[in-house]
């Protein structure tokens, strides 16, 4: 049974640690990583919204849902790794992380919402899981140095998914 605390690094140099069996996570202003203690299920919605100066987030082993703009408008995340147990995506959760590079989606993964990933500017390449259902509006929009997308199967593709992206303008869309 893995029972991993978590922890909360500031900016600063403060350290809050979260202990296995938190289901919510509260931070405060300067927050720069978050590592997740196993027992968090979902993020809340608007949990990191703001949050400019978070770089690192290790998500949860049993992580299932991300709330709506969970992590929106946090500029200097530069990369994110989904564990196999997230299934849901959630609206505009990670929309304006201009710093953006790289999104390693698992398997589990099956609904990108609404605006998702809007505004990361700075995204390239994704691969998009086979588990994959839906990729709902503008959920990754005026990303405009997308220019690798793959997937594989059967996802039911909303207009303009991809609108502003590298893309969607060499496609035929």
């Amino acid at each position: 049974m893995n029972t991993r605390n978590g922890r909360i690094e500031y900016c600063n140099g403060d350290v809050d640690i979260i202990p296995y069996g938190a289901t919510t996570i509260k931070a405060r202003p300067g927050i720069k990583a978050i590592v997740m203690p196993d027992s968090i299920t979902k993020i809340e919605h608007d949990a990191f919204k703001d949050c400019v100066t978070l770089e690192l987030v290790e998500f949860s082993s049993k992580l299932i849902d991300i709330g709506n703009r969970a992590f929106q408008n946090c500029y200097a995340l530069k990369e994110l790794t989904f564990p196999d147990t997230v299934r849901n995506i959630g609206d505009s959760s990670f929309s304006n992380c201009r710093e953006l590079k790289k999104v390693n989606f698992s398997q589990g993964v099956e609904s990108i919402g609404c605006d998702a990933f809007k505004n990361c500017g700075n995204l390239e390449s994704i691969d998009l899981p086979c588990s994959l259902k839906v990729i709902h509006m503008y959920a990754f929009s005026s990303c405009s140095k997308l220019s690798h997308i793959s997937f594989i199967g059967n996802v039911s593709l909303a207009t303009d998914a991809f609108l502003g992206t590298e893309y969607y303008n060499n496609s035929d869309n």
